[in-house]
């Protein structure tokens, strides 16, 4: 779909004033291009209220079924074989170095399996909906959309940990992730350029979850993509998981209680980006030195470059790292 079909689709669906706001986004996006401007906030939060307002309205009935259901989640048969999932569509064979390296990284400083998931090996680990494989064939949705149902589905079924492609493993993953019935990174520093974007960004991130095996959390948003994809053919918002993980966390009183026994945690994970690009090794070094193991990079950016036999990310850690034990 190109841009104007989704803006002509949000107008048809949600209402005119979303479309409008979803007009004013993409012209904030190019101001900001031109110029290096900030993100204006406003344009996006009022965007998120209409779209939250949207989900209640055609969604309300079916959100008051969940609200006092007790946990559905089963313990794993052994705690210490949970899996770690990341996706990679295209298979091993087309990973960036960049994703080796993360890869590398979580089998590092993680004491459980790590799975690779690719559109070949998906159907060995849970069954999806053809319907979904349909959409992303056809274009309806795009492979960031088509990876949020992957990861619903693959917690659902079998919980463990995932973690998108792109982030960047520096020290060891406590336990606690494990133990807890749901985890996401949460709490973390809100001081970066895409936040005034990402609904709830600095409270719940979808690019680093674990929850136990049928968790009433993860069943909830399967159910909740099964019955809006009956419904619509596309995504209204690119950031949908994160609308309905809020929704799951100010209406499921069991999720609302368990988000809440997460610790803040990964406080500094959307910051060592910049860091990097400006090659500011101070704030580099404070970064990954301080308590947070997990940092959201990106696969197309500048740092993902490989320089020599490894990508910028690492010969600047490493860098760092050499520097700090002299």
């Amino acid at each position: 779909m190109n841009r104007v079909e989704k803006i002509v689709g949000y107008g048809r669906h949600v209402s005119l004033g979303f479309a409008i706001k979803a007009i004013e986004g993409v012209v904030d996006e190019r101001i900001h291009r031109a110029t290096g401007r900030p993100y204006t906030r406003s344009i996006y939060q009022r965007k998120d209220a209409m779209f939250q307002k949207f989900l209640y309205k055609e969604f309300g009935d079916f959100i008051d079924q969940w609200k006092q259901r007790e946990e559905t989640s089963r313990p794993y048969k052994l705690q210490s074989q949970a899996p770690i999932w990341v996706l990679w569509l295209q298979g091993e064979r087309s990973l960036p170095a960049l994703v080796k390296e993360n890869i590398e990284a979580l089998r590092r400083y993680s004491h459980h399996p790590v799975i690779l998931v690719d559109a070949n090996n998906i159907s060995d680990y849970v069954d999806i909906p053809q319907r979904y494989f349909d959409l992303f064939k056809e274009g309806r949705i795009s492979a960031a959309a088509f990876s949020d149902v992957i990861r619903i589905y693959l917690l659902w079924r079998n919980g463990g940990l995932w973690v998108d492609s792109s982030v960047r493993v520096t020290n060891s993953l406590p336990e606690e992730i494990f133990d807890l019935p749901l985890w996401t990174i949460k709490g973390i520093d809100g001081d970066f350029l895409l936040e005034p974007k990402c609904i709830d960004i600095t409270r719940w991130t979808g690019y680093f979850l674990a929850a136990k095996p049928h968790s009433l959390f993860f069943t909830f948003l399967k159910e909740f993509y099964d019955l809006y994809f009956t419904r619509y053919d596309e995504v209204l918002d690119y950031l949908l998981i994160n609308h309905f993980a809020k929704i799951a966390r100010e209406n499921i009183a069991v999720v609302a209680q368990e988000y809440e026994l997460i610790p803040d945690n990964n406080y500094f994970c959307e910051m060592l980006l910049a860091a990097l690009n400006s090659e500011n090794m101070e704030l580099v070094r404070k970064y990954i030195d301080s308590s947070t193991f997990a940092f959201k990079l990106s696969n197309r950016d500048a740092t993902a470059q490989v320089i020599g036999d490894e990508t910028k990310v690492s010969a600047i850690i490493n860098q760092v790292r050499q520097q700090g034990n002299k």
